[in-house]
């Protein structure tokens, strides 16, 4: 029966979100697997929209797409008709779709203010490159720490930079709003979509987890977080833990603030690190720990200090 199937023999990604999202795009378990056997590396289970496409306006069902692929290559089907899905698609369907990055988000996910897509879609985002087309307008949107809020299809930018005036970027009518990353959401008008969002937030989170396990398989959610607090993606710590030897590894994961030490008061990439001769780990970590006492006593110095009741501290003159 449909219902004891296991999705996941057709590809381990999927989960029960995209199981359900499959299916409300009228896709069951056998067509799945039938795109899967078709399409075999190129098959992507977050493409269910794109697949629903191909099917409804392309009139391309699996079976048609292996026929073609005698006269042509896969691989030149699949990018001619996701160009087209991605230029004409999205204003034909009208939803509004974000793509988002699961590396953009830290474990609690908390760079995503909320998602509610009844009126508003608000987001928090931190030094993320956006993409916003604004009817036939595309425009370059850098912000870092700022806010960008969609409402009623007009976007705006709050108190944060962008490549462009900020009284050009405010209100403006959009079609289609694109963060170009890895995880497509479908914002639809939809209460339903209010109670996805939570699970949807807990993949990221999952996912971005896992990311960080595969770089070394001793971070801890603790150690994930100590790390995030010291400003590191999963990215840049991949990067700082790499310029070390396996063996080394072990220790390096256990040093956040020694690298953000070398990043803030060196000015240092893991690059500089690992490729000049001149600059040898142990007398960064010789002059860190001199680093640490400094501030150590600079701390002390600038402590109050508080009497007790008769005695002479505390102020009395």
């Amino acid at each position: 029966m449909e219902s004891n199937r296991d999705w996941r023999e057709i590809h381990p990604d999927f989960n029960e979100y995209y199981q359900n999202l499959w299916k409300e795009h009228g896709f069951d378990y056998q067509t799945s697997q039938k795109w899967k056997e078709v399409l075999k590396e190129k098959f992507e289970v977050k493409d269910f929209a794109f697949y629903a496409w191909l099917r409804d306006e392309e009139h391309l069902i699996s079976q048609k797409t292996e026929q073609q692929n005698n006269d042509r290559s896969l691989e030149s089907i699949i990018d001619d008709n996701i160009a087209i899905f991605k230029e004409n698609a999205l204003k034909e369907h009208k939803p509004k779709i974000i793509k988002i990055r699961n590396s953009d988000f830290n474990v609690e996910g908390k760079k995503v203010i909320g998602i509610d897509c009844n009126s508003d879609c608000h987001f928090d985002i931190q030094g993320s490159n956006i993409k916003v087309k604004a009817d036939e307008e595309a425009i370059g949107i850098r912000v870092s720490g700022g806010v960008v809020t969609i409402r009623n299809n007009k976007v705006s930018v709050k108190a944060g930079q962008s490549n462009n005036e900020k009284n050009q970027l405010e209100s403006k009518e959009v079609n289609q709003t694109t963060f170009y990353n890895d995880l497509w959401i479908n914002l639809l008008n939809d209460k339903k979509l209010l109670e996805e969002n939570k699970l949807v937030l807990e993949q990221i989170a999952q996912n971005n987890q896992v990311n960080w396990i595969n770089t070394h398989l001793s971070f801890t959610p603790q150690l994930i977080k100590t790390w995030q607090s010291y400003g590191f993606t999963f990215e840049q710590t991949r990067d700082w833990i790499n310029i070390h030897a396996p063996s080394d590894q072990e220790q390096a994961i256990q040093e956040p603030e020694f690298y953000a030490y070398l990043r803030d008061e060196w000015q240092l990439s893991p690059e500089q690190v690992l490729n000049d001769n001149n600059i040898r780990l142990e007398d960064l970590r010789k002059q860190f720990r001199e680093y640490q006492q400094s501030q150590q006593l600079q701390a002390q110095i600038i402590q109050p200090t508080y009497g007790t009741p008769g005695s002479s501290k505390g102020g009395n003159n």
